[in-house]
């Protein structure tokens, strides 16, 4: 089997600029596009590219086969740079290449150590330190870029669904891991910042409301005002949490499936620390954001306790307030409480002198009017008639004051002693009529 390359260029379905370049690049230098290649396909000398569908259905994968080589990859390294170049690729616009060096060589190191200077290797030494059939070449590139050698023992044929299916399947979960690391690096670091700003408002209002200053009206709303932005502060911490969960489900998830088609797959000679520092990045993230959950759920109850202390302040203050108000209550209910004392005195003082006026006045005036009648009328009668008269006569000044004042109850009352005051009259009319025509005759 000669020696070739397969490189996989990912993008994003709905942006296939640069596939399309490349495309017309293969085929302006003689590579056919094949479906589905067989392992006949791979034995030609010649070369093709293909395209593949990535697991999730969101990145299209185009693959090429460089022709073959008998003296090893330099010339199907430099040719594949010549036909990027000529296709103007950009690798920002995609989501990252994967490149796997294919070759039956029993020389395997001196074809490594050939081709070594056109790659971006970390440690040249690590080229050499494996004897899997497939392995991974430590490249100084970020991880959506990848380079595997594929040696097959002996004259085996090429394994095609470890070229066209699992190899290009673990890559394309390596940039998702990639891709799916950097938003929750920056997610979490906004989370981040604003935990602490959260936090130092919160130290803030504590301190600053509750211990610094002394109680008084404007406080008490301050702090109304305060807890409604802890209650605010409490719910984006809420919300942040959950963000951070979801975060750690996935990355959680994609990293039990990576290291479950590692390690299941036979053609990798790998084991758990050679997983453990292909996976690093990503569970240094998973603990971070593990970290980042555990700090939110404390800072949760930080701004659950403050709301409750804020609320109780808020209570005894009211408390406070309201005591105080009783207080001023009571007195004023003391100080009403006298003054009805002196006006029920007042009143008491100013009836009987207006009775005694009245009294007075009405004895005179009848005295002066009917002095004949009042010789033959006894006194004593005189004398109750006009208490009588004048004791209703208050009272009926008394009644129609409240009632004009709207105390309907003192209605009844008002009729009362009006009749009764009208049958005085009328009596004392009477009476003295008679008296005066009896003293006429004589």
């Amino acid at each position: 089997m000669e020696n070739y390359i397969l490189r996989y260029y990912y993008s994003l379905k709905n942006d296939l600029e640069q596939h399309e370049n490349l495309k017309n690049i293969f085929e302006r230098n003689s590579l056919s596009q094949i479906n589905n290649p067989s392992p006949a396909d791979y034995s030609k000398e010649t070369g093709f590219y293909f395209n593949l569908v990535d697991a999730s259905g969101k990145m299209a994968i185009l693959a090429v086969k460089t022709p073959a080589d008998e003296n090893g990859w330099n010339n199907g390294w430099e040719l594949l740079k010549t036909w990027e170049d000529g296709a103007s690729l950009s690798f920002e616009d995609l989501m990252g290449t994967l490149t796997i060096l294919v070759s039956a060589n029993d020389n395997l190191p001196a074809l490594l150590s050939a081709i070594a200077p056109l790659m971006p290797c970390r440690d040249k030494n690590a080229l050499f330190d494996s004897n899997g059939e497939v392995f991974r070449l430590p490249i100084d590139r970020r991880d959506k870029e990848a380079i595997y050698v594929y040696n097959p023992p002996g004259s085996q044929q090429v394994s095609v669904p470890l070229l066209n299916r699992k190899l290009p399947i673990i890559h394309g979960q390596i940039i998702y891991l990639y891709e799916l690391n950097n938003v929750l690096r920056d997610r979490n670091c906004t989370i981040t910042a604003e935990k602490e700003n959260l936090e130092k408002e919160l130290i803030r209002i504590l301190h600053t409301k509750l211990v610094m200053n002394q109680p008084s009206l404007n406080t008490n709303e301050e702090l109304e005002r305060d807890i409604e932005g802890l209650a605010t502060a409490y719910a984006k911490l809420v919300a942040d949490r959950k963000l951070v969960g979801d975060g750690l489900k996935k990355l959680g998830s994609r990293l039990d499936d990576m290291e479950r088609r590692l390690s299941n797959e036979p053609a990798f000679a790998v084991n758990s620390e050679e997983i453990g520092n292909i996976l690093a990045p990503y569970y240094e993230r998973r603990d971070e954001l593990n970290q980042s959950y555990q700090d939110l759920i404390l800072a949760e109850n930080n701004y659950q306790a403050a709301i409750e202390v804020v609320q109780s302040k808020i209570q005894v203050m009211n408390s406070r307030t309201n005591i105080s108000t009783q207080e001023q209550i009571r007195e004023l209910l003391n100080i009403n409480t006298e003054m009805q004392k002196k006006s029920l005195v007042y009143q008491y003082a100013a009836g009987l002198i207006e009775f005694i006026i009245l009294a007075y006045y009405s004895y005179n005036l009848w005295s002066h009017l009917t002095h004949t009648a009042a010789e033959i009328i006894p006194s004593g009668t005189q004398f109750i008639l006009l208490m009588l008269f004048s004791g209703n006569t208050v009272l009926l000044t008394h009644y129609l004051a409240e009632y004009a004042q709207g105390d309907a109850h003192v209605r009844n009352r008002l009729i009362y002693t009006g009749v009764t005051l009208l049958v005085l009259m009328t009596i004392i009319f009477i009476g003295t009529a008679k008296a005066l025509s009896k003293a006429a005759t004589h």
